[in-house]
């Protein structure tokens, strides 16, 4: 969809994102907006919100936003054709996609994915060290030090988790 289908798009998520702040808004509990997708995939359209709080997101959190939100959308209607409602966390990978993601994750680890292979590579995992002003992500790479990559060179970026040490392997890799 490009061109007029984006701009749609784009009225869309911003309409979504004016309500589901709205929802927000009336709670206690602390919860924040995350980000707001509206995607076709599979020849079905998505509506993803996502919710963010400090200390995590509950599924019943989800579900009581989904409700309300889907209240509001299915009375005002700004979107002309069927599609999905989705109310989640980010993850504990989430991505990073706004400038204020990397200032926000500081110091915690990521790994940043690229659209071609930066010194012979696709991807690298370090803790983050955050943006420099000509718009270079600065990581600390273990047994490599500090290495710079340009934004542009980018395509995914995402919060990194060490799994290694979820599973046991003297119980048939159960979690520990």
């Amino acid at each position: 969809m490009g061109g007029r289908g984006s701009r749609a798009r784009g009225r869309v998520v911003e309409h979504v994102e004016r309500l589901a702040r709205h929802v927000l808004a009336k709670r206690d509990d602390g919860l924040a907006l995350d980000r707001v997708e509206f995607e076709r995939c599979g020849g079905e359209w998505f509506l993803r919100v996502f919710l963010d709080h400090p200390d995590g997101v509950t599924l019943v959190q989800c579900e009581e936003v989904a409700r309300e939100l889907g209240d509001l959308l299915d009375r005002e209607d700004p979107i002309g054709h069927s599609y999905n409602l989705e109310v989640s966390s980010p993850g504990v990978e989430r991505p990073l996609k706004r400038e204020a993601d990397f200032e926000r994750f500081r110091g915690r680890m990521v790994t940043l994915h690229f659209y071609r292979k930066v010194g012979g590579r696709k991807s690298i995992t370090g803790r983050l060290e955050g943006l420099t002003a000509d718009g270079e992500i600065r990581l600390e790479v273990p047994s490599e030090g500090e290495v710079r990559v340009a934004r542009s060179d980018v395509s995914r970026a995402h919060l990194a988790v060490d799994w290694s040490g979820l599973f046991r392997e003297d119980d048939g890799g159960g979690l520990r």
